[in-house]
């Protein structure tokens, strides 16, 4: 589902006007980054969690042995939520 088609049909279900979905989505999208990006959690009732992990600088081993030095990071891990997980294995 692209976004376009994600706002039209949360518009339709809230009865709110696409351009409203939108701009709250714009919100929900700097909160989470700003929340994620502070190695914080994001938890949705009923979906899951998004969690942001900091990987610390570090030294790894390129193809051809050499060792390279990998800058720190920070990745997004999700955690469904028991509702979604039962609702996934249900539609298989």
């Amino acid at each position: 589902m692209d976004q376009r088609t994600l706002t039209n049909r949360i518009a339709r279900n809230l009865d709110l006007d696409a351009k409203d979905v939108t701009t709250l989505g714009d919100a929900m999208a700097d909160i989470f980054q700003e929340v994620l990006a502070d190695c914080d959690a994001v938890a949705i009732p009923g979906f899951g969690t998004l969690s942001g992990v900091k990987t610390d600088e570090h030294e790894a081993v390129a193809a051809d042995g050499s060792k390279v030095l990998m800058p720190p990071s920070i990745s997004v891990v999700f955690e469904p939520g028991s509702r979604l997980r039962k609702e996934a294995l249900q539609r298989l």
